[in-house]
C-alpha cells in the first residue's frame, strides 16, 4: 500500500484542481430529470449541473447491493457536489471520506445545443480513490461540443468486495463487482435524462483513465450495459490489467472478512465505514495491494467474464474505439517507491522486482532492457514494466478489438514538458507519466501550459470530441489520424512538438516479445 499513498500524495495536485469552476455564474439554469427539476448555473459559454444523485445511497440493508432508484423530488440545487466515496490516506486517497452516500454526478453542457454527444467519465485512482467532482468539464464540453458527465462509482471494499455470502444473495450469482454496477445504473440516468441536459441518449461515449480505463473494459465486455453507449476511450487502462476471477475474489474476500470477525452478511454490513477501510487489501494489482472487480456469476452480471476473454470469445459492444497510453507511464510508479523508501531504485532492485514479476521469463525480458543501455537502474526498470503492463497493453487490447472487427483508434501521449503538481522527483525525470495527460485533456486549474502545449490541447480536445461525435477523431484543422490496424500497427503520437503518425511503437515498446511471453 505504500506506493498507492506515494502515488496519490503527487497526484493529489492533479485531482483537486478540477474541483473550481472559477467564472462568475450569469444566471440559474433549470433542467427537469425524471425525479424532477434539477438548478444549476449558466456560464458564458458552458452551463453546470453539480451534485445531482443518480440512484439510492447505497447504506444500511443497500451496502453491497446493486443500485436502486432515488426517491423523487420536488426541487434540487445542482450547485455543490456531492460526497466523495469512502476512501482514506492511509489507502492511498488526498482525502478522508466515510460517507457511503456518495453516487452522485455532475454535468457540463455548452451553452447551448441540442441532440449533443455525451461523454460520460469514469475517473481512475486504482479502485480506491478519486471523484468525479475532482474533473472540471468545462473546457471539455466548449471545446468538445459535448455533454460531458462525471461520475463517482463505489470503490474499495465497498465496491469490490466479493464474498460468498453476498454472492449467495445476489441474483445475478456475483459479487464484487459493485462499482462496476454503479456505473453502469449512472448510464441508465443518462440514456433517461441527458436529453433535457441537450445530449443525445443514442450517441454516448464512455471514457476513462487508469482504473477508469479499465472501467471502460469492462463496461466493453458487458452484455448487460449493451446499448447503453456507442464509442468507448481507454487512456491508460489495457484490459489485460485489473480482473481477479469471482472464485479467487471470494476466497480472498472471505479471508479478508474474517480478520474483521464475520463470516456472514449482516455482520460485514453492521461494520463501520472505518472499520472497512481499515483493514488492509489483500488482492495483488499491478500496483500492490488493492482492490478489483471480480469477473463471473450468471450470464445477466455486469462482468461475467474478464475483458480479453469476453473479446476472445467475441461476447463484446462492438463499438468504434480510441485507445492509448502514455510514453513513460511506470516512471509515477517508481518515482512512488522511491519517494517512501527515500532513495533510488538500486540494480538488485531491478532483478529482484523483474523475478517476482516475469518469473522463468525474467531473464528473458531483463535482456531486452539491460541495465548498460540506461543512465539508472530505475529507467531501464520503469520502461521495463511500463511496455509490459500498460503501454504494450494497449496494443494487445487494440489487436484483441480488431479481431472482433472493431473499429480503433490508438494514440501514444508523449508530450514531455508538463510537470505533475506535486511531483519533485530527485531521481529521474517523470517526463510523459502516467496521468499526464489529464492535464491539457481538461486543462486542469493550476497548471501553466505554453502556447504550444495549449495548441496540443485544444486539438486533444478536438480529437475527443470529434471521435464522440462520429466514431472517428478527424476533423477540420486536425493532423490526419489514422485508424489503427494490424496491417499499420498505426499510432497517433500527442506531444507539443508534433502530433502525427508514428509506425516504431511495437519496435520501441518491444510489444512482440511481451505478446509472445503472454503479456
Amino acid at each position: 500500500m505504500k506506493i498507492l499513498r506515494s502515488i496519490a500524495k503527487v497526484l493529489a495536485g492533479i485531482w483537486l484542481c478540477g474541483a473550481v469552476l472559477g467564472a462568475s455564474a450569469q444566471q440559474t439554469s433549470v433542467v427537469n430529470t425524471s425525479k424532477g427539476p434539477v438548478s444549476g448555473k449558466a456560464y458564458a459559454t458552458y452551463r453546470a449541473y453539480i451534485g445531482i444523485p443518480y440512484a439510492a445511497a447505497p447504506v444500511g440493508s443497500l451496502r453491497w447491493k446493486p443500485p436502486t432508484e432515488h426517491a423523487s423530488w420536488k426541487s434540487l440545487s445542482a450547485v455543490l457536489a456531492g460526497p466523495v466515496c469512502p476512501q482514506t490516506q492511509a489507502t492511498g486517497s488526498p482525502v478522508n471520506s466515510y460517507n457511503e452516500d456518495c453516487l452522485y454526478l455532475n454535468v457540463h453542457a455548452p451553452a447551448s445545443g441540442t441532440n449533443l454527444p455525451v461523454m460520460f467519465f469514469i475517473h481512475g485512482g486504482a479502485f480506491v480513490q478519486g471523484a468525479g467532482s475532482w474533473y472540471d468539464g468545462r473546457y471539455l464540453a466548449d471545446k468538445a461540443k459535448a455533454v460531458v458527465v462525471m461520475i463517482n462509482y463505489r470503490l474499495g471494499p465497498l465496491g469490490f468486495l466479493a464474498h460468498p455470502a453476498l454472492t449467495a444473495e445476489s441474483s445475478d450469482q456475483a459479487s464484487g463487482q459493485y462499482g462496476l454496477q454503479d456505473q453502469q445504473f449512472a448510464l441508465k440516468w443518462v440514456r433517461t435524462n441527458i436529453a433535457n441536459f441537450g445530449g443525445n441518449p443514442n450517441n454516448v461515449t464512455i471514457f476513462g483513465e487508469s482504473a477508469g480505463g479499465v472501467s471502460v473494459c469492462a463496461l466493453l465486455a458487458s452484455p448487460a450495459t449493451a446499448g447503453l453507449f456507442h464509442k468507448a476511450i481507454i487512456e491508460s487502462g489495457a484490459c489485460n490489467l485489473g480482473w481477479s476471477t469471482l472464485p479467487v475474489a471470494q476466497s480472498r474476500g472471505a479471508d479478508w472478512a474474517s480478520k474483521l470477525g464475520c463470516s456472514t452478511a449482516a455482520c460485514l454490513r453492521a461494520a463501520g465505514v472505518s472499520r472497512l477501510l481499515a483493514n488492509p487489501a489483500n488482492v495483488d494489482t499491478v500496483i500492490g495491494a488493492g482492490w478489483l472487480p471480480a469477473a463471473g456469476g450468471a450470464a445477466n452480471a455486469v462482468l461475467p467474464m474478464k475483458p480479453l476473454d469476453a473479446f476472445a470469445a467475441g461476447t463484446l459492444n462492438k463499438v468504434p474505439v480510441l485507445n492509448g497510453s502514455n510514453l513513460h507511464e511506470w516512471r509515477l510508479f517508481d518515482a512512488g517507491t522511491e519517494t517512501a523508501q527515500r532513495h533510488a531504485l538500486t540494480a538488485a532492485q531491478y532483478v529482484s522486482d523483474a523475478n517476482a514479476r516475469f518469473g522463468s521469463n525474467a531473464q528473458a525480458a531483463m535482456d531486452r532492457y539491460p541495465l548498460a543501455s540506461y543512465a539508472a537502474p530505475d529507467l531501464a526498470h520503469s520502461a521495463m514494466v511500463g511496455d509490459a503492463s500498460f503501454i504494450c497493453g494497449a496494443r494487445h487490447t487494440n489487436r484483441a478489438l480488431l479481431a472482433n472487427g472493431v473499429t480503433v483508434y490508438a494514440y501514444e501521449f508523449s508530450e514531455p514538458g508538463i510537470a505533475l503538481n506535486g511531483v519533485a522527483s530527485p531521481y529521474m525525470p517523470l517526463l510523459a507519466t502516467h496521468a499526464t495527460e489529464l492535464i491539457p485533456l481538461w486543462r486542469l486549474a493550476g497548471y501553466t501550459l505554453t502556447s504550444a502545449q495549449l495548441a496540443m490541447s485544444d486539438k486533444m480536445m478536438q480529437y475527443w470530441g470529434n471521435f464522440a461525435a462520429t466514431g472517428n477523431p478527424n476533423g477540420a484543422g486536425l493532423p490526419t489520424w489514422p485508424a489503427h490496424t494490424a496491417q499499420n500497427d498505426a499510432f497517433q503520437n500527442i506531444s507539443a512538438a508534433m502530433i502525427g503518425q508514428i509506425t516504431s511503437f511495437n519496435q520501441a515498446h518491444q510489444c512482440d516479445f511481451w505478446e509472445s511471453i503472454g503479456y
